[in-house]
């Protein structure tokens, strides 16, 4: 099965400043098996050291850092030589050696030809990967996407036919309602390669419904070998995750966990989680403008699980609930729904996801676009929360929201994406800026540099390409003698005499402007 991630591998295979790569990801999400294939397809032999089956090999590693000596060693036990440029060396579950993740700060010093890539879950001591944070580069492998599943399924095509039967955001006709068939069964069988290859060549439930379950299991007793002390708050907010989602708000309580629970009691246990890639933790917004300031109480958050099949399985429910039209069970549908886009958006390529609440109001989500944000209502029917939205555009002065839906009806100049396009769309290109970008600055933006003021704003932020005019208006209209440039890389630079609160707008120009 082909994973997208495959392309970054290659890219990073390629690259002038190649560092040694980590690849992140929770157990069984296809870490091993990208890693083999990469290697397999891309060079000549591959050198597979896995610490967890094989821990005679931290002794390699055990107090020198010298990478000619370790891969000698290696080449010796593996009877290989192994060639920079024509080997890949995979490290697989490194955090199992603490010594051997920080080797890769030498091999990068003194090896930076040999091309080594390290498959890790979870960490046992978290400190050690920030050690060397700088000597790496990191990649997250998520569970297989609902792209990733209908190119399995053979359906690549089917999203592209589904979205030219659209008209106006209104999406209907038998394209749509067989790519919803394809997503309902992909609600059941999740994204574990595992899984997907089980239902892909066989088409047995039952045989799927046992693979999560042992998934399940498995990382259960991961939990219970390597949390110590808090295996059993780990173990306790894991296993609930499927009943608060079936709940109105989705929101996490922790009374219900513990009499009296609080959030600081299960602070470390959710990061536990969050660290193992097991759920994604989505924060409440403090203000409605980005960069944003996340509040002050851990408890303003909710939880979601990695996979939308392993919360399928966890939950319980029949399997033909998520099948069914019926409105029956709906408050258990919208939890999987609204779990199904935020892995969906998680693995696409946004820059922050988040949800907010004002009294009864609640966007379920809010997708970031640099400073700017776009408020979400996830609906499993045809009736979306207006009032909710329309409040959030009158707090945050966001004109565009959207709305994500399984069936199409008329919400004005309300953008409705369905399920299946949720990962795809480009959410800067929903910004309502008239083709700028625009952001509010403040006094604490700005960085001293001798006897001035300066504030920078990477290109990857603004995005208006390398040429781009740049204006600012000062909110005390004090006239503020400011210089303002753009770098070779298309970072925009301000320098000011003083810090001041404004706002900059960045437009797409042909002409370079140099500080």
């Amino acid at each position: 099965m082909e994973r997208h991630a495959y392309r970054e591998l290659v890219d990073w295979k390629g690259s002038s400043d190649r560092k040694p790569l980590v690849l992140r990801g929770a157990r069984h999400c296809g870490k091993t098996y990208l890693l083999k294939q990469f290697g397999a397809r891309e060079f000549d032999n591959v050198v597979y050291c896995d610490f967890e089956c094989v821990s005679s090999l931290r002794g390699i590693f055990k107090g020198y850092f010298h990478p000619k000596l370790i891969l000698s060693d290696l080449g010796i036990i593996y009877g290989t030589r192994i060639v920079p440029g024509r080997t890949l060396l995979i490290l697989d579950e490194v955090q199992e050696c603490d010594d051997a993740i920080m080797s890769l700060r030498y091999f990068r010093e003194q090896f930076p030809e040999l091309h080594i890539v390290c498959a890790c879950s979870y960490l046992h001591s978290p400190g050690v990967i920030d050690d060397v944070s700088e000597d790496v580069t990191f990649l997250t492998l998520h569970p297989m996407n609902f792209r990733e599943f209908l190119e399995a399924e053979g359906e690549s095509l089917s999203i592209t036919d589904a979205s030219s039967d659209q008209c106006d955001d209104q999406f209907s006709g038998q394209s749509h309602d067989h790519v919803l068939r394809l997503l309902r069964d992909y609600c059941v069988v999740g994204g574990m390669p595992e899984v997907v290859e089980s239902w892909v060549t066989e088409r047995d439930i039952r045989k799927v419904d046992r693979l999560q379950r042992k998934i399940l299991d498995d990382h259960s007793e991961i939990i219970k070998r390597y949390s110590g002390r808090l295996s059993e708050r780990i173990l306790s907010v894991w296993s609930s995750i499927p009943t608060f989602l079936s709940r109105p708000n989705h929101k996490f309580i922790f009374r219900d966990l513990k009499k009296d629970g609080r959030a600081n009691d299960f602070e470390l246990s959710v990061q536990w989680l969050s660290d193992a890639h097991l759920i994604h933790r989505v924060n409440q917004l403090d203000r409605h403008v980005f960069p944003s300031a996340i509040v002050d109480d851990p408890g303003l958050y909710k939880l979601y699980m990695c996979d939308i099949g392993l919360l399928r399985a966890m939950s319980g429910q029949p399997v033909d609930v998520m099948l069914s039209d019926s409105g029956d069970n709906m408050s258990y549908k919208d939890g999987m729904y609204e779990n199904l886009v935020v892995c969906e958006l998680d693995s696409s390529d946004i820059d922050g996801l988040y949800y907010w609440r004002d009294r009864r109001y609640e966007a379920d989500l809010v997708v970031r676009v640099g400073d700017r944000s776009i408020p979400l209502d996830v609906c499993s029917g045809n009736v979306c929360d207006n009032e909710s939205l329309n409040a959030y555009a009158k707090i945050s002065g966001e004109s565009r929201s959207a709305v994500i839906s399984d069936r199409p009806f008329t919400d004005g100049d309300r953008k409705v994406i369905p399920f299946y396009r949720v990962g795809e769309v480009d959410y800067r290109l929903m910004i309502d800026d008239g083709g700028k970008f625009i952001m509010d600055i403040s006094e604490d933006m700005w960085v001293r540099d001798r006897n001035s003021f300066l504030l920078r704003i990477p290109l990857d932020v603004h995005r208006m390409g390398k040429s781009s005019r740049c204006t600012v208006v000062d909110e005390n209209s004090n006239h503020v003698p400011i210089a303002i440039g753009v770098l070779y890389n298309g970072d925009v630079v301000l320098k000011s005499n003083t810090e001041f609160r404004g706002r900059v707008i960045i437009e797409d120009s042909e002409s370079e402007m140099v500080l």
